[in-house]
């Protein structure tokens, strides 16, 4: 009975939730110098001042963006739903179209990255695509994922699929390390994570044999320190709670936290749904989204993470996971400024900035 009450209540908040018109979804967002830059799930581009939090610009504009990012000069880069590459002007915030991306059976631009010599990748429904010399990649396993994919193939008149573990899924989470690697994830919720990885340096599909905890990934989030070790933030609400920080040095990785090995099991933490994470260089610590609100702990040389300090719990909303039992992180991102405030991307409530002691939501 206890479990039919919760499954009821589950649903209905999910549709109550959907019904409010207070709800306000971005799709991703960048912080440059005093400026916060997003994009909306409806592909509208909205700009704050990071001094005064006041909005900039109301997009009126009839193109649907769907990726944003900043070169390696600083300068912010859109992409939209039909393929085009468009630079935004800092001191108008008029959108320049400057390109359409010419890739085969691929027209949205999901995500846009700049390598160490500011060079241009776009992610696209068929994988990483080099605008600049027509160049596409494709070719990327799928490990131990519970899907399967199907490959077309032609035998004289007739053609036929045949399963494959070769094949490219878009990204629900990419994220660009200083070492030019491209991390990207699409979770499935307790069927786990389609996890890819490109070297947009030497310009190839990066073999993940040194990642074996595929069984147990729910990627939320990649993230690095200022030594260039990666993060990873893995987190699964199906039934129970359930999460895991990974670091990795080099292709060494190590299980920095898991929720069910924390000792005392009537705990907090031992039931911690883990969402998205981020370093703090000034701190050397890192922050990180849970259920209950944001922690951050200390990151120990050569054992796992003992101490936890919870900061704060801002109260949102969320929605329900389409292939598990229960909630999405209300959080999707994390990020600090330059005089750090915590910058933190929700699922439907706008995005929030912490300073420490005020916690203020952007709509």
């Amino acid at each position: 009975m206890k479990h039919l009450i919760a499954f009821l209540l589950l649903f209905s908040g999910i549709y109550c939730y959907s019904q409010s018109d207070s709800l306000v979804s971005y799709k991703d967002m960048v912080i440059n110098v005093d400026n916060l830059y997003a994009i909306s799930d409806k592909g509208k581009l909205s700009v704050w001042n990071l001094n005064t939090l006041e909005k900039q610009i109301i997009d009126t504009d009839t193109v649907t963006y769907t990726a944003i990012s900043k070169d390696r000069n600083g300068v912010i880069h859109l992409g939209s739903k039909t393929g085009f590459l468009a630079k935004l002007d800092p001191n108008t915030f008029q959108v320049r179209i400057v390109s359409k991306l010419k890739v085969k059976h691929s027209k949205q631009v999901y995500n846009i990255f700049f390598n160490s010599d500011n060079k241009m990748f776009v992610v696209v429904e068929s994988g990483i695509y080099d605008p600049v010399n027509n160049k596409l990649w494709s070719e990327f396993k799928n490990k131990k994922l519970e899907l399967q994919g199907m490959k077309r193939k032609r035998f004289l008149f007739f053609s036929y699929n045949v399963p494959t573990d070769v094949y490219f899924i878009p990204p629900d989470y990419a994220f660009m390390d200083s070492n030019n690697r491209i991390w990207m994830g699409k979770m499935f919720g307790e069927f786990g994570t389609a996890f890819y990885v490109f070297d947009a340096k030497d310009e190839k599909i990066v073999d993940l044999d040194f990642w074996t905890n595929y069984n147990g990934l729910y990627l939320q989030s990649v993230f690095e320190d200022d030594q260039k070790n990666v993060y990873i933030t893995s987190g699964l609400q199906h039934f129970s709670n359930s999460g895991s920080i990974y670091k990795i040095e080099n292709t060494n990785v190590s299980t920095l936290f898991y929720t069910r090995n924390v000792e005392d099991k009537q705990s907090v933490e031992s039931n911690l749904f883990i969402g998205p994470g981020t370093f703090n260089v000034t701190e050397q610590k890192l922050y990180f989204a849970t259920q209950i609100g944001i922690y951050r702990a200390t990151v120990p040389k050569e054992s796992t993470i003992k101490e936890l300090e919870l900061l704060f719990s801002p109260e949102l909303l969320t929605v329900r996971e389409n292939h598990a039992i229960g909630w999405q992180m209300a959080i999707k991102k994390m990020e600090f400024t330059r005089d750090n405030r915590l910058i933190y991307l929700t699922s439907i409530n706008g995005i929030g900035v912490y300073d420490g002691t005020k916690n203020v939501i952007l709509k």
